[in-house]
């Protein structure tokens, strides 16, 4: 088939309407089920017969339309981080700030696309005959989500979490196996649409499809059949969203510090006074300036005087980590941090960042050093642990922080830098779903919204909206076991190795293919 003309501008339409699906089908838009589904399908039908230069083509459009129309907010979060954290005479003016966004976003963009033109070609050059080529396509899928780098790894999956019904898949398959139940109902429909422009009849393919698609409110009715099993533990959380502006917490002026932290030990207490938490907990980074540990310990048992944990950055020696600082009450031998593990591009670190300065390129901030240590420490007898920011919407996080015998997940972050966007919905949606799949409360608390909290089945015990200042409590039932299903971590975290072999047979096919042209054109 010819991959210009007509066709190849009605595939390249149809692959750019399918990219744009997949935005409306995601938080904040949610017209979900359908788009998120449609979306692949629109991507399949455009591959039908193209070649590899179409493919690239459609794989282009769809991918660049994802990365672009769902993640604009990218440039204007690297822009504020430069504008506000680096400072001092040194550090960029908001015009170089500005750039310095479009820049990341542009190389981010460029990055991100390559991975959706590479799967397209490899989907039309690939295997022809379904269901083949139905496993094909959804492995990649989830070998592209758990492999390929990226700033956000998004997962299409967590489009779930728009339904607490659905988003119980994750517990049984995993975020990536939701993923891949989507790209293969996709694939599913995209079939039965070709055997219908045929003439033959699609209701093989679509009755198949759709009960793939009915699969998942099955397993949810599954995982709701009845309430959580055993005892459990009533554990009160205290929450300040305090919506204290970047520019105040970032502040290099002593003064400024001094008044965010009278804040913080002000509203900490009058909290624990009135409402009586177990721990108070405030949100990534809150503490200004750079600490040492010790500091922080004596300041949260002499000023504040109440169980607390707060984000901040700690020093130690040469290091610097963004930590969660903890104080479980007055005595020196209840305090702990955490540092956080997986750090974010362009903003905790950047990659390259010493050739880029050997050859002359200033880079502001990204001094920011990885943890090593996952922390879990008995607070009332719940054992809690904390993460950081993006850690939470990791496939491996909520995982480890179980298995080390954590029941309580705390999740500590900061969204203002994201404005006024898409990127609070899509990050709350994908912590909730990582909280789904290991069967892990979560307490989320961020400084200008979303807080939330939610319990080992997803569902919402309470949500506060972006905004202003507000602080409360969270009252949950934390299960004193946590449920496991036996295969969502052990198998299908790793189908995509499936592809191994799965690879090794395309390539004969190809061989064999390009080895029996030449006798036929003989013949």
């Amino acid at each position: 088939m010819e991959d210009d003309g007509q066709n190849g501008r009605k595939s390249a339409a149809l692959a750019l309407l399918g990219g744009i699906c997949v935005v409306l089908g995601y938080p904040p838009f949610s017209f979900f089920p359908p788009l998120l589904i449609l979306g692949p399908t629109l991507l399949f039908v455009a591959l039908r017969g193209a070649g590899w230069r179409r493919a690239m083509l459609c794989g282009a459009l769809f991918g660049g339309s994802i990365q672009a129309g769902g993640f604009p907010w990218l440039a204007g979060t690297v822009a504020r981080f430069y504008s506000i954290v680096p400072g001092g005479e040194n550090g960029p003016t908001a015009s170089e700030a500005f750039w310095i966004g479009i820049l990341a976003f542009s190389v981010w963009l460029l990055v991100s696309t390559f991975a959706w033109v590479l799967y397209a070609v490899l989907i039309a050059r690939g295997p022809a005959r379904a269901p083949l080529s139905l496993a094909w396509a959804a492995l990649l899928w989830m070998a592209i989500e758990a492999f390929y780098p990226r700033i956000f790894p998004w997962a299409l999956g967590a489009g779930f979490s728009q339904s607490e019904w659905w988003a119980q898949g994750a517990w049984w398959v995993g975020v990536s196996g939701l993923s891949g139940l989507i790209i293969f109902s996709a694939g599913l429909l995209a079939e039965g649409w070709s055997h219908w422009r045929r003439g033959r009849s699609p209701w093989r393919w679509w009755g198949v499809a759709m009960g793939g698609i009915a699969l998942g409110t099955l397993l949810g009715a599954v995982r709701f059949a009845g309430e959580i099993e055993g005892p459990s533990d009533k554990f009160r959380v205290g929450y300040v969203q305090a919506a204290i502006s970047l520019e105040r917490r970032h502040s290099y002026d002593q003064a400024v510090q001094f008044e965010v932290l009278d804040e913080i030990a002000d509203r900490t207490r009058e909290l624990a006074q009135s409402e009586h938490p177990a721990l108070v907990i405030w949100s990534e980074g809150m503490l200004p300036g750079v600490w040492l540990p010790e500091k922080v310990a004596f300041w949260m048992r002499t000023r504040v005087r109440v169980p607390m944990v707060v984000g901040g950055l700690g020093a130690e020696g040469d290091s610097v980590t963004n930590r969660a600082f903890i104080s479980l009450d007055t005595n020196a031998d209840s305090f702990h941090s955490y540092s956080k593990r997986a750090l974010v591009l362009f903003g905790e670190r950047i990659p390259g960042r010493g050739l880029l300065r050997r050859i002359g390129i200033p880079i502001p901030a990204a001094v920011i050093d990885a943890g090593t240590e996952v922390l879990v420490v008995d607070c009332g007898g719940v054992p809690i642990a904390p993460s950081i920011c993006f850690e939470g919407i990791l496939p491996g996080t909520a995982f480890d922080l179980r298995d080390r015998g954590a029941r309580l997940h705390l999740n500590l972050t900061e969204d203002l830098w994201y404005g006024d966007s898409a990127a609070p919905y899509q990050h709350l949606a994908l912590t909730r779903m990582r909280a789904v799949e290991a069967g892990l409360p979560l307490v989320r608390v961020t400084n200008g919204g979303i807080t939330a909290a939610c319990d080992a089945r997803g569902r919402w015990i309470d949500r506060i909206p972006l905004g202003g200042p507000v602080a409360g409590v969270f009252e949950l039932d934390v299960p004193r076991e946590l449920q496991r299903a036996p295969l969502t971590q052990e198998v299908f975290r790793y189908l995509p190795l499936l592809l191994i072999p799965m690879v090794g047979f395309q390539l004969r096919q190809w061989r064999e293919k390009r080895s029996s042209t030449p006798s036929t054109a003989t013949e």
